[in-house]
Order: C-alpha cells, then sequence, then structure tokens
C-alpha cells in the first residue's frame, strides 16, 4: 500500500535527523578530540546529542493519537475503513453529498395527489399511517366539483391504488419512497393486502435509474409509475372527468405546469398510468396517465446548523440528487446551500474543460444519476480541490473510490459502496460527516501540536549539548536527557493525543501538499528552540560561576529548569491551536505526575543513578525567574504565529453565503 501524507512526513523526519545527528556528531567528536577532552568524553557528548535529536516518543504517540481519533469518530457513528482518510479529513474542501437520508429525513410522506385539473391535499404523516388496512383519508381540498361519469374521488382512488399495487414494498419495510406511497393509499382507504391479493402480480419491469419508472402486469391490466415525464412520453391518454382522452400538446403542458409547481414546493412528484392487456404496444407504450403524487421527505433538525458549520471551517457543500431540479433548488435553499442548479442533461452536454468552469460555480445538481457523480468528482478534482463523497448504491463505488474521502451510507448503503467508502456513516446523517470532519481535523490538530512541541523540545537539547560542548562542558548526560524526553514525550504528550480540539471549524481546510511540518510549526520550533537555548545556557554560565567543569548542581539545574520549562511550553503550544487550557483533565494529571516523577529524582536516591543534587528554596526561586522570563517569550512566539494564522478563518464564496438567508 502506498505511504500515507504523514507517514512520508515522519519518515522525512526521521532521515532528516538521522543525517544532522551524524554530521554533528562528524564535527563535534574530532573538535574535542583536538581540544584535549578525551576519546571518552567525545563519545559521550556524540551519545547525548544523538539522544537530545531523536524523538523516542514519536511513534507511540502518533499512533495512539490516531487510534484514539478513530475510536471517538466511530462513537460519532463514523466508522472509519482506512487510516488515510483521518488525515484526508483536514485537507477536505469540497462534500459532495446526496440528499435523500442524508440531508433529509429519508421518511417521504405524500402531500399532494393531483388528477386532471384536481388536486388533493393529503394531511397526517405518512410513515406513521397505520398497518395497511382501511383508514380515514384527510383530505382538505378539491378544487373543482366531483364530475357523475368519472367523479374525482373516483379517479383519486385509482391513483392511490396504483400506487399501492405498482409497488414492492409495505408501509414498514422497503424504500422510503414506495413506503410513503402504500401508506398514502392505506390512509386514502385502500387495503393493500387485500388489493394485491386481488390483482396478482403476473410480471413486471423493474424500477432501474436509467429507466426512471417500472411496470407491473396483472391479469387484464398494466400499472406504470415512475419520474412524470418519463410516463407521460410513454402516454396517449389522460383520465378525465368523463373518462381517458387524447393527451394533446396543451394537457401535456398542464400537467408539466403542476409538476413544477409541486416541485416548487420541495416535494418530490411521481407520475402513475395504466393500460389495459388489450391495448395496443407494449406494456409501457400507450399510457393512460392518471395523476401524480407530490411527496415532502423534509430536510433534517440539524442539516441546516451542520452546512453552516461546514461553510465556516471553509467548505462548500454540493447536493447531488435525483430530483427534479425545481425540488431540489427548493430544498437547498431551506438548509443553506446555493440553489443555482445545473442537470444531469446538461451535464453530460458539456465538455470537461466546461464542466470544470461550472461545477465551482454550482452547488446543487439534479437529475443526477452515478456516471455524472465521477464526472463532477473529476472536474472538482482537476481544479485542485479535496473532495468527500457520499454514496449508497453499487453504481456509487467508482465515485466513492476515486474520492480522497469516500463516505458510505450504513443504513441503507450496499456492501460494494462500504467496501469501496474509507468512512461507512452508521446514522446516514450529514451532521455526522461535520463531525467526522472536525473530528479528523482535531487530530491532525493534535499531531501537530505534539510534534511541534517535541520537536522545539529537542532542538533546544541539541543546541544546548552542542553550544556548551564547544566549550568543554557535558551539561546533559545521555541519562538525563532520555529522562526529559521519557517525561515529555510521555504521559503528557500521549495526554495531548485525547485533546479535544479548539476552533479547527474556524479555519480553512488544510493544505495537503504542505505535510504536517509546516511554516507554523517551523517558525514554533525556531523561536521556542531559541529562547529556551538562551534560558538554559544563561542559567549554566550562572550556575557555573567560573568552574572549569559542569557541577552536579549547575548539571541540575539545567535538567531541572529543561523538564519544567517544557510543561510550561505544552500549554503555550495548545494555545497557539486554539485549545483552551482547561479543557483537558488528563493532561493536568499528566502533568502534575511527571512532576512528582521529577521531585523523586531530585530528592531520594535514584539522585545518584541520575547525577543530581537537591535543589533548595532559593534554587526554585532562581528557576521561577527563567520561567517569568522565557515565558512571555514563548507567548510573543505564539501570538505572532496566531496573528499571522488569523486571515485563514474559513471562507466560502460569497454565493454561498446568501443562500437560505431571509
Amino acid at each position: 500500500d502506498p505511504q500515507t501524507p504523514l507517514q512520508r512526513d515522519l519518515d522525512r523526519l526521521a532521515r532528516r535527523l538521522g543525517v544532522g545527528v551524524v554530521a554533528l556528531s562528524a564535527v563535534i567528536v574530532p573538535l574535542l578530540i583536538v581540544q584535549g577532552r578525551g576519546v571518552v568524553q567525545a563519545g559521550l557528548t556524540a551519545v547525548s546529542l544523538a539522544v537530545a535529536a531523536v524523538p523516542e516518543g514519536l511513534p507511540a504517540v502518533v499512533t495512539l493519537t490516531l487510534a484514539l481519533g478513530v475510536r471517538r469518530m466511530a462513537d460519532e457513528n463514523a466508522l472509519v475503513r482506512t487510516l488515510p482518510a483521518v488525515e484526508a479529513l483536514g485537507s477536505v474542501d469540497v462534500v459532495c453529498t446526496d440528499k435523500t437520508g442524508t440531508l433529509t429525513e429519508g421518511e417521504m410522506r405524500v402531500r399532494s395527489g393531483w388528477v386532471y385539473d384536481e388536486t388533493l391535499d393529503v394531511g397526517g404523516d405518512g410513515s406513521d399511517a397505520g398497518d395497511g388496512g382501511a383508514g380515514e383519508s384527510d383530505a382538505t381540498a378539491v378544487e373543482n366539483e366531483e364530475r357523475d361519469s368519472a367523479p374525482a374521488g373516483d379517479r383519486f382512488d385509482l391513483l392511490f391504488e396504483i400506487g399501492a399495487v405498482c409497488n414492492d414494498a409495505t408501509v414498514e419495510e422497503g424504500d422510503p419512497t414506495e413506503r410513503a406511497i402504500v401508506a398514502a393509499a392505506a390512509d386514502r382507504g385502500v387495503d393493500v393486502e387485500a388489493l394485491r391479493e386481488e390483482r396478482p402480480r403476473r410480471d413486471e419491469v423493474p424500477f432501474s435509474s436509467e429507466r426512471k419508472r417500472m411496470a407491473t402486469i396483472h391479469d387484464d391490466v398494466v400499472y406504470v409509475k415512475g419520474a412524470p415525464k418519463v410516463v407521460l412520453e410513454r402516454s396517449t391518454r389522460v383520465l378525465g372527468p368523463d373518462g381517458p382522452t387524447e393527451l394533446d400538446a396543451e394537457t401535456r403542458d398542464r400537467i408539466a405546469a403542476q409538476v413544477e409547481t409541486f416541485a416548487g414546493d420541495a416535494l418530490r412528484v411521481l407520475g402513475f398510468a395504466y393500460k389495459e392487456r388489450t391495448d395496443e404496444g407494449g406494456p409501457e407504450e400507450n399510457l393512460v396517465f392518471v395523476g401524480l403524487q407530490g411527496m415532502l421527505d423534509p430536510p433534517r433538525e440539524e442539516v441546516r446548523s451542520a452546512i453552516a458549520d461546514t461553510h465556516r471551517a471553509g467548505i462548500e457543500v454540493k447536493m447531488i440528487t435525483g430530483d427534479n431540479a425545481l425540488t431540489a433548488s427548493a430544498i437547498a435553499e431551506g438548509i443553506g446551500i446555493d440553489p443555482t442548479v445545473l442537470t444531469g442533461q446538461e451535464v453530460e452536454a458539456l465538455d470537461e474543460t466546461a464542466l470544470r468552469e461550472r461545477v465551482d460555480e454550482v452547488d446543487v445538481f439534479a437529475r443526477a444519476e452515478p456516471t455524472h457523480k465521477v464526472r463532477i468528482l473529476k472536474a472538482l478534482q482537476a481544479n485542485g480541490h479535496a473532495v468527500a463523497m457520499t454514496g449508497d448504491g453499487v453504481n456509487d463505488a467508482p465515485a466513492l473510490k476515486n474520492a480522497d474521502v469516500g463516505i458510505a451510507m450504513g443504513i441503507r448503503g450496499t456492501d460494494v459502496a462500504k467496501q469501496a467508502s474509507d468512512i461507512v456513516l452508521l446514522d446516514d446523517n450529514y451532521a455526522t460527516i461535520r463531525n467526522a470532519i472536525r473530528r479528523g481535523r482535531t487530530i491532525f490538530d493534535n499531531l501537530w501540536k505534539f510534534v511541534a512541541y517535541l520537536l522545539s523540545a529537542n532542538a533546544a537539547e541539541v543546541a544546548v549539548v552542542f553550544l556548551a560542548s564547544l566549550f568543554g562542558y557535558l551539561v546533559l548526560p545521555a541519562v538525563q536527557l532520555l529522562w526529559i524526553n521519557l517525561l515529555t514525550d510521555g504521559l503528557p504528550a500521549l495526554a495531548m493525543g485525547a485533546d479535544p480540539g479548539g476552533d479547527v471549524m474556524d479555519r480553512t481546510p488544510r493544505d495537503r501538499s504542505a505535510g504536517i511540518i509546516d511554516g507554523e510549526m517551523l517558525g514554533f520550533i525556531g523561536g521556542a528552540g531559541l529562547t529556551a537555548t538562551a534560558l538554559f545556557l544563561g542559567l549554566l554560565w550562572y550556575t557555573l560561576d567560573g568552574a572549569a567543569s559542569v557541577t552536579p548542581y549547575a548539571m541540575t539545574m539545567v535538567f531541572t529548569g529543561f523538564v519544567v520549562f517544557e510543561f510550561v511550553k505544552l500549554y503555550v503550544v495548545r494555545w497557539i491551536r486554539g485549545t483552551p487550557a482547561l479543557t483537558n483533565p488528563w493532561l493536568a494529571a499528566a502533568v502534575g505526575g511527571s512532576l512528582l516523577l521529577q521531585l523523586a529524582v531530585l530528592y531520594t536516591p535514584l539522585n545518584e543513578y541520575f547525577g543530581t543534587v537537591p535543589l533548595g528554596l532559593g534554587d526554585w526561586l532562581l528557576l521561577g525567574t527563567v520561567f517569568l522570563v522565557g515565558a512571555p517569550v514563548l507567548v510573543l512566539v505564539g501570538w505572532v504565529l496566531k496573528r499571522r494564522r488569523g486571515g485563514e478563518t474559513g471562507a466560502v464564496p460569497e454565493r454561498v453565503t446568501r443562500a437560505g438567508t431571509d
């Protein structure tokens, strides 16, 4: 498998540290020997430099941070299948999402019915319409009076009967759209079970995304339902008040206008038709158009705020749906997505260059098919975007596989879609995508903080050991450097991997090509490293008081100063990344425990093995003075870095911010 960007970063860091240690040793060992310090001391200095430079705890902390983050994502209903997805989430700047069940509740409810020039407003909750037996219709308005020969009530009865029979669902089980149609028929008073037994299905032409329709063949009749345009194209007559009449151009226009009216109310519209088995043509030809059913799949309550959070994080949201353009636009505007629409047919008409220009301007793609998803994805990636793509069907697998982050639906998704994805949403909810992005950014942020904290400490240790050795002082032996690294790379660093995150959703997406060691980190390593180096070389000079070699007291002061100063720096690093100080009780416990271990090294018989001596109150006051000087400098470094990053807050085009506003 190819390495992830993080793995490549860490490998590159390891190589550079290795080369740097060898280069420093090649300089310092001959120099010390020439100065007459002896081969042993020169060798010990080289070992100390190597120990100071190598971040021993880095692999363990990186692994644990990723593991903790992935577990938390699973607790938040986002199951990570591939580890690179965690890194990629931090750089995603476009989310392409399905509508049904992700942005909406996924529970369709029939709200309106229409037969030739008469409308029925259907109340109640179709998803809770009972058990498929007889029920009470909640008809609140019928525009025209019923006609004697073919009353509107009879035509509405037929409309709902076709929906109940040309259907594979029950009220409780099946596709959400088909369940809603069955529930509406039950509300109308149709005994669905009895009707299906009365008109047994002899054959069928199943629905597909390409055909956009379904037909069931019975003893004496064929029932058809599907996209209104598709059903209308195959109809030659319409069921009017006086029975079937010719479907002329004017009538077709009136039906199309009614479809647009329903769609403008954010309803998904299906057309229904029938034909006698004795009529000429195939089972889906020469149909009698009966009417329309308009269904509402309401947006999830939390989705509008989730989309607002995503926009604030500098991420565009693009809705890809099979609904018609008016329905898709109405729903998009209601949840805060720019309602400008591009249809699947228009996508097909565009060449690759033209599509690349359009995909950045449009956030809603209607009447889209799985092949359109792939083209939209490739156009966005060609424009330099890192794209997260959702999907649930078998045909969505290519788009999921080729996306920077493929996100499958855990409830309604197929096994093929899940296997092609990087993340599976266990609740099919867009808000979970928002949470996963936040968690992915937090994981990367915690890694950034740890690497910056660790490398700035190592840089200071190397600088102090190297510069002091030039004057003949072995200030920090290997055992003390290992202890410093153990305390700083150990419990506090591990606890920082559990940080809850700070202002991660108020920033633009991370540049994936920049790597974890970016300009901000290098600035902190340089600023903090120089500060610590100056402080502890000054402390060494002060405590030596002209001695020819490093005394145990001077060594202990520098050793203890390094340990405590690292814990001060720990909180500065978190502040730089916008993490509130008191949000991680594990970190406070880890710092307290590490300080107790350091005191044990100073005031117990362990000091014999570390070459340290107990410090008095005056010595701690001196160290406190050093920290009072160094801490403001660290804060200043952090303030400069935060200010440089201040202009990188999330921002998306103005057309997005206008969507859904009053």
